[in-house]
């Protein structure tokens, strides 16, 4: 073979290994100045865009340190280590064991459900919460259509409801519960299309009160994203979860990850159900799954796995998570429903 292949060979490796550190050194040059922007101006809208998809972004360099190192850069590795070091402290906990609540304390079962606004083949979701089989689910995007079917479908297996739809199916909301429900407040959609549903359950004789809460998404409208509105609505729901005395949960829908300062203003009074007996990163959305659409175009669209953990369970000091977990179908819905196992530490 003549030499000149190889040496055009060589040339070519030459290239694209010279091609793929300088894209290398692009996203850790890139990275080192969003985090450096974040930390000096906090979480303005622009901010939170980036933050919705920070974990995925970081995960790259997982892998790109060490090939850095086998390639013996180790400048552009050190460049690297501000975002593993990111994504290990943030993450990291997530694929450590957990510690167990004390065996004798009575266990609470809840999900959150975010059903997807759906109108039709509400069946799907039925069979879904039926297999769930939690004693509390919150409900978020509840049409209409969707409450009625449910109201008819599950009032054997959850005798106690309240359910809240509303004509933009988007805003309704409700929960299920195989526990009484002494009381139930559903906040006005007015202000900031605030969804907020309180309500209190008799636990075996324990007052509990649940938040099933649904944050507009920074990216309510493209055009024009605004995170202070999922900020004031974290406020209100923080601010009315304060003025309880009974053992609290905050569960639903929150738009938001661990990244956001919203995050933050929560875990600061409210343990992370997940985070404490979870495993795995515990993405619940999108589920690229229309039941309305052709199996071939559902069967290439469920190849996308879930990139986004939105949906969360809060707890206050009187509970301690035994079990938290995604439910690996998703009814039709574009969220899995998150499943917590609750202990009840007094």
């Amino acid at each position: 073979m003549c030499p000149c292949y190889h040496v055009r060979k060589w040339r070519v490796l030459t290239m694209f290994r010279r091609l793929f550190f300088a894209l290398v050194l692009i996203y850790a040059v890139a990275l080192i100045l969003f985090l450096l922007i974040r930390w000096r101006v906090g979480e303005p809208t622009p901010v939170a865009l980036v933050n919705r998809f920070l974990p995925l972004i970081l995960m790259p360099s997982l892998v790109l340190l060490p090939l850095c190192l086998l390639g013996r850069r180790v400048r552009l590795a050190l460049l690297l280590v501000p975002a593993v070091w990111l994504f290990g402290a943030d993450y990291g906990p997530l694929f450590l064991p957990n510690a167990d609540p004390p065996v004798d304390a009575p266990r609470l079962v809840l999900a959150t459900y975010n059903i997807g606004a759906r109108t039709t083949l509400i069946e799907p979701l039925i069979d879904t919460m039926r297999a769930v089989d939690a004693d509390i689910i919150a409900l978020q995007e509840v049409s209409q259509q969707a409450a009625t079917q449910i109201e008819t479908g599950l009032a054997e297996l959850y005798p106690y409801m309240a359910l809240h739809p509303h004509e933009s199916m988007f805003l309704g909301y409700g929960l299920l519960s195989k526990y009484p429900i002494t009381d139930d407040y559903a906040y006005p959609t007015e202000t900031d299309r605030l969804r907020l549903q309180r309500t209190q359950v008799d636990y075996e004789g324990v007052p509990v009160t649940l938040f099933n809460f649904h944050a507009q998404p920074v990216t309510e409208s493209w055009r024009s994203p605004d995170v202070m509105v999922r900020r004031r609505q974290v406020w209100q729901l923080l601010d009315e979860a304060d003025n309880v005395s009974a053992a609290r949960i905050l569960l639903g829908d929150f738009n938001l990850n661990e990244q956001s300062d919203d995050y933050a203003a929560i875990t600061a009074g409210y343990h992370d159900a997940f985070y404490e007996a979870g495993w795995g990163m515990g993405f619940t959305n999108p589920v690229w799954v229309d039941l309305e659409q052709p199996p071939a175009s559902r069967d290439l669209l469920g190849m996308v796995p879930p990139h986004r953990r939105i949906d969360f369970v809060f707890y206050d000091s009187r509970w301690q998570a035994a079990r938290a977990e995604t439910w690996p179908q998703s009814g039709g819905s574009d969220h899995l429903p998150l499943i917590v196992e609750l202990a009840f530490t007094g």
